[in-house]
């Protein structure tokens, strides 16, 4: 089990497949949670174009801002159901700090001829919730989710999206989801400390 870039080690989860989280991180000790602004990144897609080339197609600036915002919308207001966390807006020893963060979101190029074209009908959506300390900004834990949207009707589909108020419909699901596993790692007990690295030998040229 690799430890990621900050720390956290994949733990065995009965909901979430991908929950990470800091040896000797005690979850139990918070009670408040801060919601920063969510944030966004793009995946390189294939262009339809003559070449065939790949780039990163972007959203609207606008386009991003509404759907960071109805992401954080729809965590807080679900997180006020979490029976482990209170939402608040001041660091505190009893705080941790979470911020969302869509990753690799893969925007296809609009079909300009369908009246029904949406700007988020990419497919999936990935998301990591990062949560820190509140003081110290030291990693906690981290969480994921994916989500598929889509413009068509089709039988058996999960979600479906062509408006902004449609998009409402796979975020509550969603947010769900997330706030069962921030519950979840509240009451984990306690996790041993990460393993000590080996002591370091010098190195001797001296013969013997």
């Amino acid at each position: 089990n690799v430890p990621t870039e900050d720390g956290l080690y994949l733990i065995r989860s009965a909901t979430n497949p991908t929950v990470y989280v800091r040896p000797g991180a005690r979850l139990r000790d918070y009670s408040e949670l801060i919601v920063d602004p969510f944030s966004v990144s793009y995946s390189v897609v294939p262009d339809a174009g003559k070449h065939g080339d790949a780039h990163v197609r972007t959203l609207e600036p606008d386009a991003e801002a509404r759907l960071t915002g109805e992401l954080r919308s729809a965590f807080v207001k679900e997180m006020k159901r979490s029976a482990s966390f209170r939402v608040v807006d001041a660091p505190g020893p009893a705080a941790v700090r979470v911020q969302g963060w869509v990753y690799d979101l893969p925007i296809a190029a609009p079909d300009r001829e369908d009246p029904r074209n949406f700007p988020l009908c990419f497919g999936t959506m990935d998301l990591i919730l990062d949560v820190r300390d509140s003081r110290s900004a030291a990693a906690l834990a981290r969480v994921s989710d994916r989500i598929a949207v889509s413009c068509e009707r089709k039988d058996k589909q999960l979600y479906y999206a062509a408006t902004w108020l449609d998009m409402r419909g796979p975020l509550r699901p969603w947010a769900s989801f997330l706030r069962t596993s921030l519950d979840e790692l509240h009451e984990l007990p306690d996790l041993p400390a990460a393993p000590a690295a080996p002591p370091h030998m010098p190195h001797s040229d001296a013969s013997p």
